[in-house]
């Protein structure tokens, strides 16, 4: 799936691209897990609670996932995992 949010203009300022999946990484429509695979705030955006704004988007449609991870590329494609409860 892809959300995004936009500025009172219609300008989007986000998005990010997700899908659930199982504890082995594989596609699941039930699934406990969100796989983020594609996330983009515009610079001037960042650090302004957006990812929260972003994350919590996905909270409401999947209320029972328990977590959501991604890998950066920035950082050697380290992978960073969050628990959803915490946004």
């Amino acid at each position: 799936m892809i959300e995004n949010f936009k500025d009172e203009n219609g300008l989007i300022l986000g998005y990010i691209e997700w899908q659930l999946v199982d504890q082995n990484g594989k596609h699941d429509n039930h699934g406990a897990f969100v796989w983020i695979n594609d996330l983009y705030i515009a610079p001037q955006f960042r650090g302004n609670g957006n990812l929260r704004r972003l994350s919590l988007m996905i909270k409401e449609k999947v209320p029972w996932a328990k977590e959501f991870y991604f890998k950066r590329e920035k950082y050697n494609k380290r992978q960073r995992q969050y628990k959803i409860e915490d946004f």
